[in-house]
């Protein structure tokens, strides 16, 4: 996953940052004052004269030399506000990757509610032409059963038509059928 990748070089490099600002307070409280920064000019006044003096750092050149004691402390608090920002940097990116997975669970829900909508639908679709076929078929056996029952009663009005008139006829009852 993306997420854990940029979670791991973050990782290493705030570790690496702070190992060399570590390092570089353990040299200096521990007397190597003679460590400087590896961009280096030569001479204390900064003049390109290399019989100046020992080369000197470019912090050093620029800024009044404050006493040793004076100099690790602004390094401990400038370790200690980087250290701080790191931390408030990974916990909003923390806070962002959990926002950013929480919304995609979110979103893959979705999807899956969304696909199962559509194959509700589509066996909804296949119901109903199942029953627009059904209901035809029933259509047209209705309609041939209503033919058909015209035509008995048709048939029976006939009958009936033929009974009542020989039920009339002067011959009676008794009369051989046609």
């Amino acid at each position: 996953m993306e997420g854990r990748g940029v979670s791991r070089r973050r990782s290493r490099l705030s570790g690496c940052f702070l190992g060399l600002v570590a390092w570089n307070v353990w040299a200096l409280t521990s007397g190597c004052h003679s460590v400087t920064w590896p961009w280096t000019i030569s001479g204390p006044s900064a003049g390109g004269n290399t019989n100046n003096g020992p080369p000197v750092s470019l912090a050093s050149a620029q800024m009044p030399q404050a006493p040793p004691h004076a100099y690790v402390q602004e390094l401990s608090q400038r370790l200690q506000a980087a250290s701080d920002e790191i931390r408030s940097l990974e916990a909003r990116l923390a806070y962002r990757e959990e926002k950013i997975q929480e919304k995609s669970r979110d979103l893959n829900l979705a999807v899956k509610e969304i696909q199962a909508a559509q194959t509700d639908l589509a066996q909804a679709r296949e119901e109903i032409e199942r029953l627009r076929r059904e209901n035809a078929t029933l259509q047209s056996r209705l309609e041939a059963c209503e033919k058909q029952n015209r035509e008995n009663l048709q048939t029976i009005a006939a009958l009936l038509q033929r009974l009542m008139e020989r039920e009339r006829s002067p011959s009676g009852p008794s009369a051989p059928p046609r």
